[in-house]
This record gives C-alpha cells, structure tokens and sequence, in this order.
C-alpha cells in the first residue's frame, strides 16, 4: 500500500505530464485570445478610418450644397423686393446688368 504523502515515481510522472498537457492548452488558448484580439482591433480600426473618410465626404458635399445654395439666391442691392425681372426661367443667369436695367429694388415697408 502507497503512502498518500510519498507518491510513487509512477505517479509523479502522470502529474507532470498532466500539468504540461494543461500549461500546453492555456498557451493555446492565449494564443488564440491574442489572435481574436489582434483580428478585432484591425477590423475596428478599419472601420473607423473609413467612417471618418464617410464624415469627411459628407462634410465636403454639406459644403458644396452649401455654396450652391448661396448661388440660388438673388439678392437686392437694398432691403425690399426686386420687382420688373425680365427673367423668368427656373436656373436662368441674372447679371447685375440685367438688374439695373430692366428691374427696380423696392425699399422695405416700415
């Protein structure tokens, strides 16, 4: 009969190689943690950088429509109403020209 407190030489080899096949798989598991890891962070930071390329498209069209609006407005050279334009076509070119000659600029009613 063994002793509990002196393990056979038998038994001490099975419990080393248990704890090797054991620290075997916790690096196998580490590793595999390390590559989920390192795969997640390149698909965030892909995803970042092309949501900040998104904002920074968007940011330049918000200008654009911006400054194509600004376009779009016919502005009197005094506060009231431009009255007598000969032109009437949607998307049609007004000059200053054209303002002066055929068009009056009524002042604002008090």
């Amino acid at each position: 009969m063994s002793s509990s407190r002196n393990p056979s030489p038998q038994g001490l080899k099975t419990a080393e190689h248990n704890v090797n096949q054991l620290q075997a798989e916790r690096r196998s598991i580490e590793a595999k943690l390390a590559e989920a890891e390192a795969g997640y962070m390149a698909d965030a930071t892909d995803r970042r950088t092309k949501a900040l390329m998104k904002i920074s498209q968007l940011n330049q069209d918000i200008t654009k429509a911006r400054q194509k609006e600004s376009y779009r407005r016919l502005m009197a050279p005094v506060d009231g109403t431009v009255q007598g334009l000969k032109i009437h076509t949607s998307g049609a070119v007004v000059t200053t020209a054209v303002c002066d000659l055929h068009a009056r600029a009524l002042p604002a009613a008090s």
